[in-house]
């Protein structure tokens, strides 16, 4: 039957919205959803949105405050380059620098978000994905860090492309049932590109 795509908004003064994608799609597989935003919009500032695998094979989707976070105990800085991505512990994760991270290789390194380039990608992958540089004098950095069988990318203050704006993004995923989040603190009024945000799947 193909992919599935569900949209998942918060009602106006309402922090929390679930959608089972699985049975909304007839439970036949895995589904991908993303929403696009123009640039320096974030409706999901201070928010956390959550992935969480069911019995039909897809998610149920949910949107809780955010309760803030920092760089968390023995992480890793990831030195990653500007439009770079790398494997990182032991789990088989990828991060990339422009704010995503796969369950392996091969996903693009692309700056600017597309959602056919996400549901392209041969890699399942979560996606906060807009134009970042960790390189930029003066921004955070992008750390990697796993607990069991979660790993977590967290972006700490890292800079939008060519603002001095910080961006503070944490990504987790569990690679033993795939539930995954991502949880959004300050991000760049001033960024350059859209933000896209979202799960997909592995494949065309």
């Amino acid at each position: 039957l193909g992919r599935c795509f569900v949209t998942v908004a918060a009602g106006s003064g309402v922090p929390a919205s679930v959608v089972d994608a699985g049975a909304g799609c007839g439970g036949e597989g895995l589904a991908s959803f993303y929403e696009i935003q123009a640039p320096g919009v974030n409706d999901l500032q201070n928010k956390k949105i959550i992935g969480t695998k069911n019995l039909a094979g897809g998610y149920d989707v949910t949107i809780v405050a955010g309760t803030g976070f920092g760089v968390g105990f023995g992480t890793v800085n990831t030195n990653l380059g500007d439009d770079d991505s790398a494997p990182f512990g032991t789990l088989g994760m990828v991060v990339g620098s422009n704010g995503w991270m796969a369950v392996g290789a091969g996903n693009s390194n692309g700056w600017s978000p597309s959602a056919a380039t996400m549901l392209g990608n041969p890699s399942e992958g979560v996606y906060a994905w807009t134009v970042l540089n960790p390189t930029a004098t003066g921004g955070g950095s992008i750390y990697y860090g796993e607990s069991g069988t979660v790993a977590t990318a967290t972006y700490n203050g890292v800079y939008g492309w060519g603002t001095a704006d910080p961006n503070n993004i944490k990504i987790e995923y569990d690679t033993s049932n795939g539930d995954w989040s991502i949880e959004f603190e300050t991000t760049g009024a001033t960024n350059p590109e859209d933000l896209l945000v979202g799960c997909s799947t592995a494949g065309s």
